[in-house]
């Protein structure tokens, strides 16, 4: 006997037209919903040549790029409309513009608001606008020429040899706070801004400044351009910086003890004449004193010696573990034969 097996009969599905047009707009509609707040549209036309786009914007310069930060959290927030991110380069080129050798622009923070994505370490040709924001300089977006300097040759061939950068710095500059400890609150920090310092020590930005409540000692806290290390800046009391310091709000908010300012290295590249250091950790305590003649960091051998060539107390600033290590030395000066005087002034009247 043959057993038949009957074949399982096949379902079939019809969708009229309009079915599939409403199921298709529904998909639509939660996907554009689900991402309301994520999508963004960046619009802009071909960019033309290299000497008609030359002409079109206020600045085009080439730099390597040192530093990148955001006016916000990547890791922990969205960008919104208002922020930035800023991009500092190392200029060696400049074709149009008051661009200097460190030069800083901002760009929208994505792709999707026209924002240029860099990479710190490569060398690109930049073409920017002028700012909208209040604080001026330069912006770059991706509607332009901007690009890798390796894949810029036309660009480069078509300008030429160019011009050297300013001096100092240009742009506006944003570096991320640094946090301190709060001298009488434990477990809490304080943020301080960082400003910057030029190449040649010349030109600094303000931004930021802590005050020694142990000596009374005021710094600039700036990044150095050169290495790109956060130091303190000492404001000696013939220092222009004086008048850029805030006094009301660093005495009252930015006033910390010596064991937490040592936290930030005090800068050695770019010592005033006649500064003093001395380490308060327990380390060596010699004092030294800067001689700007000769460039050089020398021993003040006694009391003596300390008030016999015009020092104060007032004026000593307090150097970090690794200061002695990163300066040069030279001669101890001559111990004097004038005896300390018990009334000499602690500070300078």
């Amino acid at each position: 006997m043959v057993t038949m097996t009957a074949k399982p009969q096949e379902q079939r599905f019809t969708f009229s037209f309009a079915s599939v047009v409403s199921f298709a707009l529904m998909l639509s509609l939660l996907w554009f919903f689900g991402n309301a707040g994520q999508v963004h549209a960046c619009k802009c036309a071909e960019p033309g040549p290299p000497s008609e786009e030359l002409a079109k914007f206020a600045a085009v310069f080439a730099g390597r790029v040192v530093s990148i930060q955001h006016s916000y959290d990547p890791d922990t927030a969205a960008p919104s409309p208002q922020d930035r991110t800023t991009i500092g380069f190392d200029v060696s080129t400049v074709w149009k513009g008051a661009v200097h050798e460190e030069m800083y622009v901002t760009t929208p923070p994505t792709g999707g608001s026209c924002g240029f994505t860099f990479k710190v370490g490569a060398a690109y040709i930049v073409y920017a606008h002028d700012s909208a924001d209040a604080d001026g300089g330069y912006t770059v977006s991706i509607c332009s020429r901007t690009a890798l300097l390796q894949h810029a040759q036309a660009d480069v061939a078509a300008f030429g040899e160019g011009d050297t950068p300013q001096a100092g710095i240009g742009g506006p500059f944003l570096a991320q706070p640094l946090l301190l400890q709060h001298p009488d609150q434990p477990g809490v920090e304080v943020s301080v801004g960082v400003g910057s310092i030029s190449r040649d020590g010349q030109q600094i930005i303000t931004s930021g400044f802590v005050r020694d409540g142990s000596l009374g000692q005021t710094y600039a806290v700036v990044r150095r351009q050169g290495d790109g290390q956060v130091v303190r800046r000492w404001i000696a009391p013939d220092s222009d910086l004086v008048h850029a310091v805030p006094w009301a709000i660093v005495n009252t908010q930015y006033t910390f003890p010596v064991g937490v300012i040592l936290a930030i290295p005090l800068d050695e590249q770019y010592p005033w004449p006649n500064q003093l250091v001395r380490r308060f950790d327990g380390g060596d305590d010699r004092i030294l004193a800067y001689d700007a003649a000769l460039g050089q960091w020398r021993h003040v051998p006694d009391i003596a010696t300390f008030q016999a060539r015009g020092y104060y107390w007032c004026n000593v600033t307090a150097a970090d573990t690794g200061f002695f290590e990163r300066i040069a030395l030279g001669p101890p000066y001559r111990v004097s034969d004038v005896p300390a005087r018990a009334d000499y002034p602690v500070c300078q009247t």
